[in-house]
């Protein structure tokens, strides 16, 4: 019932655009049914030079800002990117099975939510159609360690090279992961009457990801122990085309409904990089792997919030989900690195969380 309701919907909506656009009947305003511009002078005057009499987003038109100026804190989370980077192992099983046997949770990389932030502008180029450019940016961060308790336990790395697994008392984690994103996208608004304004926009977008892991394993207690590091970066770099639709609610109390999604294709390249060092041996592992990829990013976001001084100032709230896909994660890196085989690292990697907006309009 829901999916025939909503064909239904979307087949009158494109009937009524469909004829709109055939008529050109153009007007800004509430539709005007038997106002009809005689011209090209009348329609260019009546509907912006773009729209030429012709285009339906001129049909009740009210128009849309001049300048739109936004500011939103963010504060979200990376999933699906944990790293277990050790366990807590009995002793007395060590080398009498190929699999430890885990006496407590192992230790576990994982980032938190984290606050971020994202700016830009809008600027109309006529009564239906603006660029935009929107800049974003997030970096999260956790460490965490774990250390034995007992005679009968040990700390075993479990992103180390297997070659050189070794047993310490304390294993402790730092890991990091930022991203940034730049957009530049021509909006077209093909419906703004009614206090509701519905908006198709296409454009690039510029994509960096950047994921470090550095783990510390050392005995400090035991005289001429050895102290390891395992450090592990997966950086990613490229461009490419997005396109998405965004549509809001205004009511006559001031409230405001929106909704925005996007679906971005980004070609770049995901480089990525393994060290394994110790104190009494040096530099024991240094391998990296270059990986070209084309990275499908989804993002949709859902809120409310206050119109104020006349729709000139809107502060909102909403949340956010966005969802990287087509990935190399570090745990799959390094993986990757332990077997020596590097095939099938492609995974989706997701960020989520809260939104507030500052937007001022005029």
């Amino acid at each position: 019932m829901a999916k025939r309701t909503f064909f239904a919907i979307l087949s009158v909506v494109l009937s009524v655009h469909a004829t709109a656009w055939g008529q050109g009947s153009m007007q800004q305003g509430p539709m005007q049914p038997g106002a009809v511009p005689q011209s090209a002078a009348e329609a260019v005057a009546t509907c912006g030079p773009s729209c030429g009499g012709n285009q339906s987003c001129c049909v009740g038109s009210q128009g849309i800002p001049e300048w739109e100026f936004f500011g939103d804190f963010l504060f979200i989370r990376p999933r699906n990117a944990n790293v277990a980077y050790s366990t807590v192992a009995d002793t007395r099983y060590i080398g009498n099975s190929p699999i430890p046997v885990q006496l407590a949770q192992p230790g576990v990389a994982s980032i938190d939510y984290h606050p971020g932030f994202r700016v830009g502008f809008a600027k109309t180029l006529d009564d239906c159609n603006a660029v935009v450019a929107t800049f974003t940016h997030y970096e999260g961060e956790n460490r965490d360690s774990i250390s034995d308790t007992t005679v009968d336990q040990t700390i075993l790395p479990m992103v180390s090279h297997p070659a050189f697994v070794n047993a310490y008392t304390e294993a402790a984690s730092d890991y990091r992961m930022r991203f940034d994103l730049a957009d530049v996208d021509f909006r077209w608004t093909f419906e703004n009457q009614n206090d509701t304004r519905l908006s198709l926009f296409a454009g690039m977008r510029y994509a960096l990801l950047n994921q470090r892991l550095s783990v510390d394993f050392a005995s400090p207690n035991q005289q001429g122990a050895d102290t390891q590091n395992v450090h592990s970066q997966v950086n990613f770099e490229g461009g490419g085309l997005r396109v998405g639709f965004e549509g809001e609610r205004r009511t006559p109390f001031g409230l405001v409904f929106y909704g925005r999604t996007a679906a971005s294709l980004v070609a770049g390249t995901f480089r990525c990089a393994y060290t394994q060092t110790s104190a009494l041996g040096g530099r024991l592992v240094d391998t990296g792997y270059p990986a070209d990829r084309v990275v499908p990013i989804l993002d949709a976001e859902l809120g409310t919030g206050l119109s104020l001084w006349n729709d000139k100032l809107r502060l909102t709230a909403g949340y956010s989900f966005s969802g990287w896909f087509n990935v190399v994660r570090t745990d799959q890196f390094i993986k990757g690195v332990q077997g020596n085989d590097f095939t099938g690292m492609h995974d989706t990697l997701t960020f989520d969380g809260f939104v507030g907006r500052a937007e001022l309009q005029f």
